[in-house]
């Protein structure tokens, strides 16, 4: 087996490492990591304010909680087949219904209601790239619920 050293990129390179950054410019990945037999580079990407103007002003209270991506993905708040969203902003979810999915590559992973509550805030654009942990959404808990 021979390996072809003209379409490999040095990893430690200062054009490798701006590509990815360039890549990473348009998506709410924060770190990204790579490791080879010799190598690990880890980018960290500072967030962007202007993505975050809703959230700088929320606190969830004791009744509030984020609804969080539990991978890398891109959010889906519609089906692919569908135009209509899961659940809209001040609607009633139920423990465990779909709020939206995470598309990686041709598979749909679900992101679920962790308890009953009301959709109080999106905090992420339908069709978006988010990393794992990124806040998608902010569930009202529902005070009449004892869950």
């Amino acid at each position: 087996m021979t390996h072809d050293t003209q379409n490999t990129m040095d990893f430690n390179s200062a054009q490798f490492r701006e590509q990815i950054n360039e890549w990473l410019q348009g998506t709410q990945i924060q770190t990204f990591e790579l490791s080879g037999p010799e190598t690990r580079i880890c980018i960290h990407q500072p967030q962007k304010t202007e993505r975050l103007k809703d959230r700088a002003t929320f606190s969830p209270t004791e009744v509030s909680v984020f609804v969080n991506a539990g991978s890398v993905g891109i959010v889906q708040l519609a089906h692919p087949l569908r135009d209509a969203p899961f659940v809209h902003l001040g609607e009633r979810v139920q423990k465990n219904q779909i709020l939206a999915l995470l598309q990686i590559g041709q598979i749909f992973i679900p992101v679920r209601a962790p308890h009953n509550a009301f959709l109080e805030t999106i905090l992420v654009a339908h069709r978006s790239t988010v990393g794992y942990g990124t806040h998608l959404m902010i569930l009202k808990k529902d005070e009449d619920d004892a869950n």
